[in-house]
């Protein structure tokens, strides 16, 4: 499930219209929206098959970039519960996707 405050960050870090590209795979049937505030996948095979059409490593950087755009946004609005879902999207991506020792520290205090 994601959130539209999610979507919201992510869209922001981006660039690009994230609403509107959940929309469209809504309206095909691939995703759901569950009342006004999250999408979620229609079953668990769609969303296994999107996710394998990565790459081990593009899935694992796309987690460390998404968890490290939620963090900051977390971070600075004092949201624990996004600051929880982005140290899990961090954690899937892993302390060796990083070269940057700044952010491999950073990490390392919020776990």
């Amino acid at each position: 499930t994601v959130s539209m405050d999610i979507v919201r960050i992510l869209s922001f870090h981006l660039q690009i219209d994230l609403s509107a590209i959940l929309d469209s795979v809504t309206g095909k049937g691939f995703m759901d929206r569950i009342e006004t505030s999250n999408y979620r996948f229609s079953h668990d095979r769609v969303q296994q098959a999107a996710y394998e059409m990565m790459s081990d490593e593009r899935r694992r950087e796309n987690h460390m970039a998404f968890g490290l755009a939620i963090c900051s946004h977390a971070l600075e609005n004092g949201n624990d519960e996004l600051l929880f879902t982005s140290v899990n999207q961090i954690n899937r991506g892993g302390h060796d996707v990083l070269s940057d020792p700044c952010k491999k520290a950073m990490i390392a205090a919020l776990n």
